[in-house]
This record gives structure tokens, sequence and C-alpha cells, in this order.
């Protein structure tokens, strides 16, 4: 008799999205643009067409742009 062999078990990495929720209004259609040459971040939703521009940090990701464009969206409501 042999032994059965035993599968190997694949692993799934989460996927950063391309396309993230807005904020403000709600809407999946905020787009984030980075422009390494200008070192400039371009976050933009095409529901509201909020718009915000920021400077870009060592190693900053998309991500990273989207989530000082919500911290940017939620300072403005404070106030």
């Amino acid at each position: 008799m042999t032994r059965r062999r035993k599968r190997e078990a694949k692993v799934f990495h989460k996927q950063i999205p391309k396309i993230f929720y807005c904020p403000k209004c709600g809407a999946q259609a905020v787009s984030v643009n980075i422009d390494k040459n200008a070192d400039v971040a371009t976050v933009s939703c095409g529901g509201c067409s909020t718009r915000f521009s920021f400077t870009l940090r060592k190693a900053m990701a998309p991500v990273d742009a989207y989530n000082q464009f919500v911290d940017e969206i939620f300072k403005g409501m404070g106030s």
C-alpha cells in the first residue's frame, strides 16, 4: 500500500483596489493618479467631482494618497 499525497494549499493574496469609495457621496468612483516626475498625487471622485492634490512623500502608494484624501474630507466636514 502506498500513502496518499497531500494537496498543496493554495494561498490567495488580497489585491489592493484600483477604484475606491468616496466618503462624501458614497459612490465607488474615486481614482488616484500619481505623477512621479512632478511628485504630485491627484485624487478625484467621478461622482461628486471632488478633487485634491498632494505632494508625494517617500514610498507613497495609491492607498496612502486615498487615506490622506479621506482625512482631508473628514477634517473639512468637522469644521
